[in-house]
């Protein structure tokens, strides 16, 4: 369910659980009409005025912007932004020496990837949205497997 404020127009869906340590997700971007955020997050219940903003939170936003710990690294990597009928497909991979998330974005057909440090209480899955783009995201849920 996501949470949206009327102060700041931001809104976010934290998972209700802890997400596998090899979990995928799927992403589609309805449009292109505002800003969002697709990423994991460590605080099961971060100030849902600012999710994004949370020193557990890391993901890929729109207008360019990389968020890690809660900061925001714009053009990291390369990273641009979503648009309209994007697809992206993410993994959690805790299973190695360096825990990361994992972003294949279809349409530029990259790969992008995200340090995670270690955490005790594990990630969950972190959507962000700016309030007239409630539709802006669709997901397919977690799931464990190969990539």
């Amino acid at each position: 369910v996501a949470v949206c404020s009327v102060a700041t127009a931001h809104c976010c869906a934290v998972g209700a659980v802890v997400l596998p340590h090899k979990a995928i997700w799927k992403v589609k971007v309805k449009s292109d009409s505002g800003w969002g955020l697709v990423g994991v997050i460590g605080n099961a219940n971060p100030d849902t005025h600012w999710s994004y903003k949370d020193s557990t939170s890391y993901g890929w936003a729109g207008s360019n912007q990389v968020w890690l710990a809660g900061t925001n690294i714009k053009n990291r990597g390369g990273w641009g932004t979503w648009e309209a009928n994007d697809e992206a497909i993410l993994r959690l991979d805790l299973g190695g020496t360096k825990p990361r998330l994992i972003m294949w974005h279809k349409r530029i057909s990259r790969i992008f990837t995200i340090g995670l440090p270690e955490r005790q209480d594990g990630w969950r899955l972190h959507i962000g949205l700016h309030h007239d783009n409630i539709n802006h995201m669709h997901l397919m849920l977690p799931s464990a497997g190969p990539l």
